[in-house]
């Protein structure tokens, strides 16, 4: 973007509406401010629109990214009030700075939990959270994350507000809420937002299992997860001794059921039933010694994460032999079963380039057109990018999708 106006110009610019405590300059031309209030949010995206200034929301992820010579860094952090909650619903109005943590937190007190959980660190602010590409831990019972909001209020890269509301499409007109969440943060900068709630567990059970193979279990997997409708279901591919003589591809894979009473018994014994032929139980000491052993998202090497369908996570799978998992990836992970869709991620070797994860992503899905980059598909990916000068013809949040690709526009 052709630099249109000086950091102190844009500093005294939004002096106007800011007091100066919340607001410091970072290394090179970049200031990062902090608004309190939904007027002072506006304001700022008012002046970067007129001094074509691009603004970048910080999140957890926001280190990894080189910004533009000029730049607004906005920290969403006061950001973070419960503004409504209705029991009946099952709705909470939050402001889209709040933590994972703090609205569970705050919903824990309300015996409420939130039905998809995030992938790594729950300090996460929910703006990032629902506009990144990771998917988080879901399963059949309660869906994918973009599924639990149901309104949405978001600045455009103008500065004008658009809402959505909790009415029927057909009352409403026409919903931008799928726009506005997989654009990844191109198109809007979400600033209020209302998702569904649901009853904390009775009792939370997890089951865990391993064996030597997965490919050929895949269907029996995703037959008995629509059967029995989990939270949540998680399969790590690790290369490890098998035995004395043999070395491979160890698959250790995770259940959760919530529930009470003979209904979550039946439910375990059908998981115990349709697994164990395959593949031998494990005995958790506690309930978080899984996290250790299959986390959603984690450890030194590249991580990249993607989408497959039933049709292909088959053929998919089949082509990550224990060589490949040795010599390129550290890691594999299959988490997500819903919808005829699930979202996979796979973890570079820690010695490995950057792009090594996303070099051999792109290996095993050759030729498979069910297979593709992040939690939005191809067609919702395609409009973002063709949208993108329409929508954001100054740049303003056309950045921010870097936050989430580490530099690749894709």
């Amino acid at each position: 973007m052709e630099r249109r106006t000086s950091l102190a110009a844009l500093r005294r610019d939004l002096q106007r509406v800011l007091p100066g405590h919340r607001m410091k300059g970072t290394k090179g031309s970049g200031l990062v401010v902090r608004p309190d209030k939904p007027g002072e949010l506006q304001q700022i995206v008012r002046i970067a629109w007129d001094a074509e200034v691009p603004v970048l929301p910080m999140g957890i992820a926001h280190e990894q990214v080189q910004p533009p010579e000029l730049h607004l860094r906005l920290d969403m952090g006061r950001f973070n009030r419960i503004l409504g909650y209705d029991a009946s619903s099952g709705l909470v109005t939050v402001q889209a700075g709040v933590t994972l943590e703090g609205l569970a937190d705050w919903l824990s007190s309300k015996k409420m939990t939130l039905p998809v959980h995030c992938a790594g660190d729950d300090r996460i602010q929910l703006w990032e959270f629902l506009t990144r590409p990771w998917a988080g831990g879901y399963g059949p019972a309660m869906g994918h994350k973009l599924e639990q909001v149901v309104a949405l209020a978001a600045l455009l890269p103008t500065g004008e507000e658009i809402t959505t509301t909790v009415s029927p499409r057909r009352a409403a007109g026409p919903d931008p809420t799928r726009l506005l969440l997989g654009g990844g943060g191109r198109f809007g900068l979400l600033s209020r937002v209302t998702l569904r709630v649901v009853d904390a567990p009775v009792r939370v059970a997890r089951l865990a299992f391993g064996g030597p193979h997965l490919a050929r279990y895949l269907d029996m997997f995703w037959d008995l997860s629509e059967r029995i409708r989990p939270v949540e279901v998680r399969i790590i591919a690790q290369r490890r001794t098998l035995d004395v003589n043999n070395e491979g591809t160890w698959y250790t894979h995770l259940w959760t059921l919530w529930g009470e009473g003979r209904d979550l018994v039946r439910r375990k014994e059908m998981i115990i039933k349709g697994v164990t032929p395959a593949f031998s139980t494990l005995r958790l000491q506690n309930p978080y010694e899984f996290e250790g052993v299959c986390p959603l998202a984690g450890g030194e090497g590249p991580y990249t994460e993607f989408t497959a369908q039933r049709r292909d996570l088959v053929r998919f799978c089949a082509r990550l032999s224990g060589a490949l998992l040795g010599e390129r990836l550290d890691a594999f992970r299959v988490f997500g079963f819903h919808a005829g869709a699930a979202s996979v991620g796979v973890q570079g070797d820690p010695g490995a380039e950057a792009g090594a994860a996303g070099s051999c992503f792109d290996d095993l899905a050759d030729g498979l057109d069910g297979v593709y980059p992040g939690c939005a598909p191809p067609a919702l990916l395609e409009l973002r990018d063709k949208l993108s000068d329409m929508l954001d013809p100054r740049g303003i949040f056309s950045q921010t999708h870097l936050l989430w690709s580490g530099g690749d526009a894709s």
